[in-house]
């Protein structure tokens, strides 16, 4: 009874689990208050932060911030005290970030970027090896914590490989293992024997989950299978299946010691519902445990939430990082799934609406009318970001990515003209801006790397593919956990689908649609291979269908029906890819989405706050020009003041004291007669409205804002801002250039 009670405690918190790297003959790695029971743990990719939960004093949780923002965590006891230590690993630099358990943080460099973390216990020493696997190369970078000197290196594996490194022997040494996903072929070089072994188990898409289930000394090969949410264990040839613990669609099941007998209680995670379902070793059941930092009251709640509110914490598999290397396509809140997402003008700027799986509506504003919109993991936090590229007025482009404290990044790169694309193509789990400029008849496609695998990070790195008239696309069509470049491009009558690594130049190409009447969606994974697979739309008559080209050459039909938008993304939380159609709002029914999923069932999403002009931005790193005009209205002046009227006149700052942004100043008078300020460009094009601050410092004047970034209003210059009047009429004044000063 004592024993079901403390477990009971350490599950009802508002954490998420972390699957992280486990010895089981060892301290357990998440034993952060050394009672010999695991804690839970929550991990906030936003910031880095973790939360413990610890078993022995569960209303006291701990907080820690473990390295940059977008780092992987991991977690082990480094120093072989008997407590679990806290780590997190930068792709982009190869850099180590740790708060161990006495309170002291360093930082250490160790692997490569790109590498992906996998600390465990190789050497045979009491303590946990640093340890990195590539993704990429197959290659190991393994440390020997118990002796000074250098790493050892490792070439085992093939390129787009998950590592799965366990105790598969009954040595107390943790083998090398990975697993190829389009075999699910397991490869384990025992350390017993120093022998590779080979073993077919499980099937494309299933997720693989070793561990200790049986007891004993070694581990047993598992795995689970979305499609039927089944998990299937390979003891010593025999296999048994039983069912997840929920079995909803989208769960992520994990293993985890909740009891302390070091044997794999299994805990289904539901990213959507921040909730857990527990089935333990010694069949102790707890269903809907709520987690993360969204109880789950607000899950139900039919308000709009708007989207700086924070985003549910994900449970990171850092051991094996065998669910996603990078963010879902199109996925805006860490549930594993593509949201639905439009874009609509309100007032010369762009508002976006999100549609959660959850049932939650996020609404905000960003960027221009003008601007062209993509979708992309800037970061590396495991969601979508807002972009929007912008025309500088100069020729070039500015690209303002949203952050998720609902600041914006601005970087220029690029030039008017070219075409925006968003792709990780440094294999460090964030994405990398990209144009795509005609140099007359083929592609020149310019890239600015977020990691160190290239030695400069300002200068694009360049590569010519393609041909001027080709669909652009984003997508890792090898397996190799990068993105590729990738062209559909008309020849003879038909559709290829040409693809290029921008880091090792492998070259590919499938035939698949027809020149005319075929669309190209964005190719993604549709039979669970980890390669994405081409996609299009074709019309006959009034009947719409999609046609995906698996990686065994095989086709799978999807008939659509006869209106509305197809697109592509992994809308069930499926870890393989599935078609929707977007059907728009018409009269009194609202906005609605079919997904059909690759059981053959099909479903409706009511799309409620959903508008029949709003623009759908579908997943992936393709760039988006709004067709929506932009509000023009004529600008109506009785009359047109100067800034030259002397001292303590009229004045236009462009960076404020308070705000870092326009105001204007205006004799005290002022104050009293307006009611209200718009801002127009240098067209007539109503761009935003003013504001009235305070009255009145600064030499007796009245203030009024202009919420805006004066460079991007300078290739709306010179603007008009119209002070309306309370009795009627109005006043309006000329600034020449938004980020100069005029008085």
């Amino acid at each position: 009874m004592t024993s079901s009670i403390r477990t009971l405690k350490k599950i009802v918190c508002y954490t998420i689990l972390i699957l992280l790297s486990t010895s089981l003959s060892l301290a357990a790695p998440r034993d952060f208050d050394a009672d010999g029971l695991e804690d839970l743990v929550a991990f906030d990719p936003s910031s880095s932060q973790f939360i413990v939960r610890f078993s022995s004093r569960p209303d006291s949780p701990g907080e820690s911030v473990v390295g940059p923002r977008g780092n992987v965590p991991t977690i082990a006891d480094f120093n072989n005290d008997g407590v679990g230590d806290q780590g997190t690993f930068n792709r982009s630099t190869g850099t180590w970030s740790f708060v161990m358990s006495d309170g002291s943080s360093f930082d250490l460099l160790f692997g490569s970027p790109g590498d992906i973390p996998v600390p465990s216990s190789y050497s045979g020493f009491d303590c946990i090896d640093l340890a990195t696997f590539n993704p990429l190369t197959g290659r190991w970078t393994i440390s020997n914590c118990g002796v000074f000197g250098p790493p050892r290196f490792e070439n085992f594996g093939l390129p787009g490989d998950i590592p799965v490194p366990g105790r598969y022997d009954s040595d107390n040494l943790d083998d090398l293992a990975v697993v190829d996903p389009a075999t699910m072929t397991w490869r384990i070089r025992g350390t017993r024997r120093d022998r590779v072994s080979s073993v077919q188990f499980g099937l494309p898409g299933d997720i693989p989950i070793p561990g200790n289930y049986i007891g004993g000394s070694t581990w047993e090969l598992a795995v689970y299978r979305p499609s039927t949410t089944q998990i299937f264990v390979n003891h010593q040839g025999n296999v048994f299946a039983f069912p997840a613990p929920s079995g909803l669609t989208g769960d992520r099941p994990i293993v985890f010691d909740v009891e302390g007998d070091r044997r794999v209680d299994l805990t289904s995670f539901h990213p959507a519902l921040q909730s857990v379902d527990i089935n333990s070793s010694t069949l102790l059941s707890f269903s809907g445990v709520p987690l993360g930092t969204t109880p789950l009251n607000i899950l139900s709640n039919t308000n709009v939430l708007d989207f700086d509110s924070p985003a549910p914490s994900l449970y990171l598999p850092a051991r094996s990082t065998q669910y996603q290397r990078g963010a879902v396509e199109g996925d805006f809140d860490r549930d594993l799934r593509s949201e639905f997402v439009f874009l609509r003008i309100a007032n010369g700027l762009t508002q976006w609406v999100v549609h959660s799986s959850s049932g939650l509506i996020y609404s905000y504003e960003f960027g221009f009318a003008s601007d062209t919109i993509l979708t992309g993991d800037i970061d590396g936090d495991l969601r979508s970001e807002p972009v929007a590229v912008r025309a500088r007025g100069d020729g070039g482009l500015d690209w303002f990515v949203r952050n998720p404290d609902g600041t914006a990044t601005q970087t220029f790169f690029g030039l008017e003209g070219d075409q925006n694309v968003l792709g990780d193509f440094d294999c460090d789990g964030k994405d990398d801006l990209t144009v795509v400029r005609t140099n007359g008849v083929g592609l020149d496609w310019y890239f600015l790397p977020s990691s160190e695998r290239f030695e400069n990070l300002e200068r694009p790195t360049l590569t010519s593919f393609g041909l001027a008239g080709d669909s652009i696309f984003a997508a890792d069509m090898n397996g190799d956990g990068c993105d590729e470049v990738v062209v559909a491009q008309k020849f003879a009558g038909g559709l290829w689908w040409y693809w290029k690594s921008l880091i090792t130049d492998e070259f590919g190409a499938i035939p698949w649609g027809f020149a005319e009447g075929d669309r190209p969606l964005s190719p993604m994974d549709f039979d669970g291979d980890a390669k994405a697979d081409p996609v299009i739309e074709r019309l006959e008559g009034d009947l719409r269908t999609a046609f995906i080209r698996m990686s065994n050459g095989q086709a799978r039909v999807v008939e659509l029906g006869k209106t509305g938008t197809a697109l592509s993304g992994f809308f069930n939380g499926s870890t393989t890819a599935e078609v929707a159609v977007y059907i728009p709002k018409d009269g009194t029914s609202p906005g609605r989405a079919t997904v059909y999923r690759a059981d053959g069932f099909a479903g409706d999403v009511i799309l409620s706050q959903s508008l029949a002009d709003d623009t759908l931005v579908v997943p992936g790193g393709r760039s988006i020009v709004q067709e929506v005009e932009p509000e023009v209205a004529e600008v109506e002046c009785d009359l047109v003041s100067t800034f030259n009227d002397g001292g303590g006149g009229r004045l236009w700052k462009p960076f404020s004291d308070n705000t870092r942004q326009p105001v204007f100043l205006m004799p005290r008078v002022y104050w009293e007669i307006v009611r209200t300020i718009d801002v127009f460009a240098a067209d007539g094009t109503f761009l935003l409205h003013g504001g009235r601050r305070v009255c009145c410092p600064n030499g007796g004047r009245a203030h009024f804002d202009v919420r805006a970034n004066p460079f991007e209003l300078d290739e709306f210059s010179p603007l008009t801002v119209r002070l309306n009047f309370r009795e009627g009429g109005n006043e309006c004044l000329i600034v020449p250039l938004a980020s100069e000063r005029h008085d």
